[in-house]
């Protein structure tokens, strides 16, 4: 037996080795080895920077002096306008370009902890920036925040943006109609969800398109039923709004979970300007959700709830409230649990998928269950690094409840100063909402409103985006639920039961409807727009592309063809191989299988 305290150079030449591969990969990223395998489409612009390239954001900054088309919560505002005070927006921006400056020479960053304290939010007992520094973060394999970059978000008087919020307004207005009742009931509830997607539809094939969305496998602008506020990706506009992945219980270990949870009341909250702009100022730590008694014990005090203790999804409401608190990765986590649990296949690459293996090995550390589990924790911490330097030190965009502020005050006073689109200000959107919820303020689901930290890139989104794009890498996304296993939840949200007439829904589909209704809940609460969904979701992807490439070189199996094998967020096969070279990729055969299809769970050693 070796002695592990003699020289060890000849054992780890291999480690070595994989670890000089992974820093070449890192450094030859570009655009024709990387990049241009991310989806396109809706999702398209996610990209490797090139030397010497700089992020872009779209000039609201330097467009608007006053700040109106930037984040400021929790600075000092303007009570007639809603306007952040211009010096201490110029203070904070000054900050964070500065230490943006100081990490790429030096980590840590000197004086970076001092620097954010001295913001103007923190000398009054309001609510805190989240994380500014992880922005700033890196990591020792995988991509840089740095190295990737976005688009820029739809500015402030563009014709997208308009649209985004009208999609907005008229989502907030449908909050608390029951999914099962957007065709079978009648007004009030159905007579929006009808509204919606006219003028939706209308906008979306007028001009400039906000929503496309992959039908049939083609990119379409069509807004009706099957992708009103649904995402983009193949799978989203197939069967019902909820994926499966959020209906079914989640076998954890020898316990089994409901996926029910307290309902909260139909109330929606930043209606008058006063309470608006409180929280623009970010006034008081009661503004802070608090998990104790909220997650666990609402004050459910609306007749419309009291009495149901618990309830499955089954509204917009209920989305937005699981988006509140989630633990960010927690419907992916469990999402691979459900997967194990359904029997489901594993990759067709993966080696311990084929049969014949089923009584000589099996996967657990690597190309196994503890391994999923471990990737998509690993995969979602990064991807936070990602987006967080796109928020803070990119972008910067302003929340969807302070582009309300400026509605309201265009609309008040009647004076466009920022240049918002017509089709937002005379949008049957906002007439409706100012009929309904006596307001031009976009009804916000949170009594907070956002987070504090900018919208765009999406933290919820990039999170979706990288975890799913790894649980399609895992396990064999072209394969069908079996009829039998196919739920619905009923009516009143109090239960699940099989559903019959449900087209067949693929776990491919089902994982991207997943991610749809993580990110888009987000948009339903009023904190995010649909761009924020779209650009985040590819930028976690790409995130997770880098992880898988690094991956496929690590593994002692000696794998036949791809190591990996996916299709992406616009329905393209991709593939990586024990190199970590991306190519288009061909699925080695026809996927003939079911869930269930195993024999035993990922999880028995």
């Amino acid at each position: 037996m070796t002695n592990r305290h003699t020289n060890r150079r000849a054992f780890i030449s291999a480690a070595i080795s994989v670890r000089n591969k992974m820093r070449r990969l890192a450094r030859r990223r570009t655009h024709r080895n990387f990049s241009q395998f991310l989806s396109d489409g809706p999702y398209a612009g996610v990209r490797i920077l090139a030397a010497r390239q700089r992020h872009q954001d779209n000039s609201d900054e330097a467009t608007h002096p006053d700040f109106a088309a930037s984040f400021s919560k929790g600075l000092n505002h303007h009570w007639s306008t809603g306007l952040p005070i211009a010096a201490e927006y110029s203070a904070l921006m000054s900050a964070l370009d500065g230490q943006a400056a100081n990490a790429l020479t030096r980590l840590p960053a000197p004086g970076s902890l001092a620097a954010i304290d001295g913001l103007p939010n923190t000398h009054r007992r309001g609510r805190s920036f989240v994380n500014p520094l992880s922005g700033l973060a890196t990591d020792v394999y995988g991509l840089d925040p740095y190295d990737i970059k976005m688009p820029p978000a739809p500015d402030l008087s563009s014709e997208v943006a308009a649209k985004e919020m009208v999609e907005l307004y008229w989502m907030a207005l449908v909050r608390d109609v029951p999914f099962a009742d957007w065709v079978n009931r009648p007004p009030p509830g159905a007579a929006n969800i009808a509204a919606a997607i006219s003028e939706l539809h209308a906008l979306n094939n007028t001009g400039a398109p906000f929503a496309e969305h992959y039908v049939g496998g083609i990119l379409s602008k069509t807004i009706d039923l099957s992708t009103l506020f649904r995402g983009a990706a193949p799978g989203n506009e197939v069967g019902g709004y909820v994926s499966q992945f959020l209906i079914h219980d989640i076998p954890y270990g020898t316990l089994r979970i409901e996926q029910r949870q307290r309902p909260v009341p139909f109330r929606d909250h930043m209606l008058t300007w006063r309470k608006w702009f409180d929280v623009q100022q970010g006034r008081g730590i009661d503004f802070e959700p608090s998990p104790a008694k909220e997650r666990f014990e609402p004050r459910v005090t609306d007749r419309q709830v009291r009495g149901r203790r618990y309830r499955h999804i089954h509204s917009l409401r209920d989305l937005t409230h699981y988006v509140r608190f989630d633990a960010l990765h927690e419907a992916y986590f469990n999402a691979a649990l459900i997967l194990d649990g359904l029997l489901a296949p594993l990759a067709p690459n993966n080696p311990y998928a084929d049969m014949s293996r089923e009584f000589t090995q099996r996967g657990f550390g690597t190309l196994g269950g503890p391994h999923i589990l471990a990737f998509l924790t690993e995969v979602a911490t990064r991807a936070l690094k990602v987006v967080w330097h796109q928020k803070w030190f990119v972008h910067r965009r302003l929340r969807p409840e302070e582009f309300g502020g400026r509605v309201h005050v265009a609309k008040k006073t009647g004076t466009n100063r920022h240049g918002i689109h017509a089709d937002l200000l005379t949008s049957q959107a906002l007439v409706t909402t100012k009929t309904e919820k006596r307001t031009w303020l976009l009804p916000q689901a949170f009594h907070e409103g956002s987070p504090m930290h900018p919208s765009y890139g999406a933290g919820h989104a990039t999170v979706a985006g990288a975890c799913v794009t790894i649980l399609k890498a895992m396990f064999d996304p072209r394969c069908e639920f079996d009829p039998s296993h196919v739920m619905r939840v009923k009516r009143d949200g109090s239960g699940i039961e099989a559903d019959p007439s449900s087209p067949k829904l693929t776990v491919g589909g089902e994982l991207n409807k997943l991610a749809a209704n993580i990110a888009i809940a987000r948009n339903a609460a009023g904190v995010h727009y649909r761009s924020d969904y779209t650009k985040s979701l590819a930028l976690g992807e790409a995130v997770a592309l880098a992880m898988l490439q690094e991956q496929a070189l690590t593994f002692a199996e000696d794998i036949s063809g791809p190591v990996f094998i996916f299709e992406n967020f616009s329905g393209q096969v991709i593939a990586i191989d024990a190199n970590g070279s991306i190519s288009r990729g061909v699925y080695p055969r026809p996927c003939q299988r079911r869930v269930p299809e195993r024999e035993r769970s990922l999880f028995s050693s």
